[in-house]
């Protein structure tokens, strides 16, 4: 079986087996699946979210799908992430510096900011001197995925000649920040 995404927005999103976004649909393992209950779990667990958080519609219909019912003679889905709207992810990035004549040397400053409707859900400082024994410090970079379901978080240190060394980038589920939060 075939599912068609469809985000709360009602914008389709489709999504491929490793998760990226692209022009293909999402595939779950459904052969041994008997209720629309296991067919709810498979998508929940695919989409990364609870499966409380997920509704399924007839493509051509309007009315949820129960999860007693059966999965045999379905046809397509609609899958709907109501987990949370990612139209109201926002990422706020301020950088700013300060020389100080005195010391001859300059603060940068770097903070990050998820807001979710306005609220901040997540935020990374750093900061990174430079003097004349060069650049020192941490930095990151942070940046959203296309369905605004994930934030990719990059921190490195800086080192005398102001190339910073990064660490794997980490990926952070958006939907476990708003329930930490207590958004979900």
């Amino acid at each position: 079986m075939v599912l068609q995404l469809l985000a709360l927005s009602g914008e389709e999103i489709q999504v491929a087996k490793d998760g990226a976004v692209n022009p293909w649909d999402l595939e779950v393992e459904l052969s041994d699946a008997q209720s629309m209950k296991d067919v709810r779990a498979r998508v929940a667990a695919k989409l990364g979210c609870d499966a409380g958080a997920v509704l399924m519609v007839p493509s051509d219909g309007t009315e949820v799908v129960k999860d007693s019912q059966m999965v045999e003679g379905c046809g397509a889905l609609t899958v709907i992430n109501q987990s949370f709207d990612s139209r109201l992810i926002r990422l706020h990035i301020e950088e700013s510096k300060q020389y100080s004549p005195r010391q001859a040397s300059t603060l940068f400053y770097k903070t990050s900011q998820l807001l979710y409707d306005g609220n901040m859900v997540w935020e990374r400082q750093d900061r990174q001197i430079c003097d004349e024994m060069g650049y020192r410090g941490r930095t990151h970079d942070v940046y959203l995925s296309e369905c605004g379901q994930l934030l990719f978080c990059r921190s490195g240190f800086l080192r005398r000649r102001g190339v910073p060394e990064y660490e794997p980038t980490k990926a952070i589920q958006i939907q476990h920040l708003l329930q930490k939060r207590g958004f979900r």
